[in-house]
């Protein structure tokens, strides 16, 4: 019976313990029915679990925690020390 050792436990699991998602994954990310029903993300990728965020789902959480922030035009007016503001003044004034 074929097996793989599961990512998050390291345990080696037969192929009935894995959904047929995560049996068709890579190995390396492949988790057993047990730590996914757990919840357990594990260290998969090299990387350390994602937490989930309040009042989002673990997709989400997870690229809310890679994903740069977006930076606002007033943040960016702000690091240039409010020279914007003045070029937007002038601008208009013209």
């Amino acid at each position: 019976m074929a097996s793989r050792t599961c990512s998050s436990c390291h345990e080696d699991v037969p192929r009935s313990e894995y959904s047929k998602n995560q049996w068709s994954k890579n190995p390396h990310v492949a988790r057993c029915k047990g730590c996914v029903s757990a919840g357990d993300g594990g260290t998969a990728g090299g990387g350390a679990p994602v937490p989930a965020a309040d009042g989002l789902d673990d997709d989400a959480a997870a690229a809310a925690a890679i994903m740069p922030r977006r930076a606002t035009a007033s943040a960016i007016d702000a690091s240039a020390g409010g020279a914007t503001d003045e070029r937007r003044a002038a601008a208009t004034e013209a």
